[in-house]
């Protein structure tokens, strides 16, 4: 398998002008907090440009979607991972601990979820979420 053949998702969560949307490209990218996570987004699509994938919005490798926020992240995960036309899903997100337990609650029904969709799967999934 050459990175030619490579095909990779990232889900990224953003909320726009309270729209959400998705928008179709190979890889899957998920992000909240758009301040934070278009910067992580933007290494993210450096990295995998610095090693030979094609990140143009033309890309057949590369998909990107939008969801509104980290704990949706594992459901988006799993119906990436089950089309079976990734061979790795990147999710990437933020959440602000404040002074309730929503961060607690939030990162670990998201990491908890991720891992259950990677191995049920079979599909690596690269947890990206500050």
């Amino acid at each position: 398998m050459t990175l030619n053949d490579v095909h990779l998702g990232i889900i990224f969560s953003e909320k726009l002008d309270g729209i959400f949307y998705i928008e179709q490209a190979s890889y899957w990218v998920l992000l909240d907090y758009h301040v934070i996570t278009n910067k992580l987004l933007s290494g993210c699509l450096d990295c995998l440009s610095r090693h030979g994938i094609d990140v143009s919005e033309s890309s057949k490798q590369l998909d990107v979607a939008w969801v509104p926020g980290s704990f949706e992240l594992p459901i988006i995960s799993q119906q990436l991972a089950r089309q079976g036309k990734y061979e790795v899903v990147i999710t990437l997100g933020a959440v602000i601990r404040g002074d309730t337990p929503h961060f607690d609650v939030v990162i670990s029904e998201a990491s908890k979820g991720i891992a259950t969709v990677s191995r049920e799967t079979g599909v690596p999934i690269i947890f990206g979420v500050l």
